[in-house]
């Protein structure tokens, strides 16, 4: 693999829930309640709203239709393909940014890259082809992989690898750290505190193992461990993974003249 880069906050579920909140303001005017407010409704809403989209990857129009809504009220809308990118087109946008990001990161040229396999059952929408096959310039793009399939079968095997419970082949896989991961320490108490990245994106290998080591400390501290600032993390997603607090321990041989203790911490990133 050459290079990876993505954009864990651009997907077709935002498309879906950008529709879903136009479709619910229109709701609420006419019928003075706002199925945003209902998580029932919204899921609803996305279910309907998922439907007409793949529908109108070969149609013109399509039909958002959901029976007894809110408060027995029916939503009814028709979603054209004009409006339907319109909406969408901050999205195409980020889409091509990342895509152009990503053909510079390799170092390569869109004429040093063969083809183009696509993946998800997003990638049919024809806006989505018709962008792809323009930034790569390429007359087509291939689908020699289940879009749908491929990437839960490869999430499934990568668990089965991961469990005690289940046999599988070997299959030697180099993995890297995709996300920098930071931790932060100090006295319990104390407003001072230090930080470093312990595993630094895509520079790291993983599983990884790393310390901290304090030299005649015996405790008394707090150590939390977060994503670092830039990490691509899904929003809505807490960035501070772990965080402990580390009372103070007894020395053992405490009596001796001179003697010295150290306190370490050992930090592993695994695939886990």
């Amino acid at each position: 693999m050459i290079c990876h880069k993505s954009d864990r906050n651009l997907g077709a579920r935002d498309w879906d829930y950008d529709i879903c909140k136009i479709i619910g303001a229109e709701f609420e005017k006419k019928f003075g309640d706002n199925p945003m407010d209902n998580k029932r409704c919204i899921v609803r809403m996305l279910e309907g709203v998922e439907k007409a989209r793949k529908m109108l990857s070969s149609v013109s129009d399509a039909q958002i239709s959901i029976d007894y809504l809110l408060n027995e009220e029916d939503l009814t809308r028709v979603l054209k393909k004009d409006e339907f990118e319109a909406i969408i087109e901050p999205y195409i946008k980020r889409f091509s940014k990342l895509v152009n990001d990503t053909i510079l990161l390799s170092g390569l040229t869109a004429d040093q890259i063969h083809f183009v396999e696509m993946m998800g059952d997003a990638t049919r929408t024809p806006i989505i082809l018709e962008t792809t096959q323009a930034l790569f310039n390429k007359p087509e793009t291939s689908r020699t992989l289940n879009s749908i399939d491929a990437i839960a079968r490869g999430a499934a095997l990568q668990s089965a690898f991961l469990s005690p419970a289940f046999n599988t082949g070997v299959f030697k896989v180099e993995e890297f750290n995709h996300l920098p991961i930071e931790v932060i320490y100090g006295d319990t108490g104390s407003q001072e505190t230090k930080s470093a990245v312990m595993f630094p994106a895509k520079t790291s290998k993983c599983p990884n193992k790393k310390s901290i080591t304090f030299n005649n400390k015996v405790g008394g501290m707090d150590i939390q461990l977060k994503y670092a600032e830039g990490a691509e993390i899904l929003e809505g997603l807490p960035s501070i993974i772990a965080q402990y607090q580390v009372p103070e321990g007894k020395l053992k041989h405490a009596d001796k003249d001179q003697a010295s203790h150290e306190l370490a911490f050992e930090i592993e990133n695994s695939l886990h």
